[in-house]
């Protein structure tokens, strides 16, 4: 179902993590994408810093 979603992306992974600690090594990701999950949460910060950790340089947080 992904690559019908993002055929662009011909090598993508996906993965379910928690939003607070993912359990990946930082810099690991290309992008990073949270759907309908920033509004719920109380303290949103922690999940953000997180999505940020994993990212690596010039990495998009969408």
């Amino acid at each position: 179902m992904p690559q019908r979603l993002f055929p662009e992306m011909v090598d993508a992974r996906f993965r379910v993590a928690d939003v607070a600690t993912a359990g990946l090594p930082a810099g690991c990701a290309d992008a990073v994408v949270t759907l309908d999950v920033l509004q719920l949460l109380a303290e949103p910060t922690g999940t953000l810093t997180e999505a940020t950790r994993l990212l690596r340089p010039q990495g998009k947080l969408a």
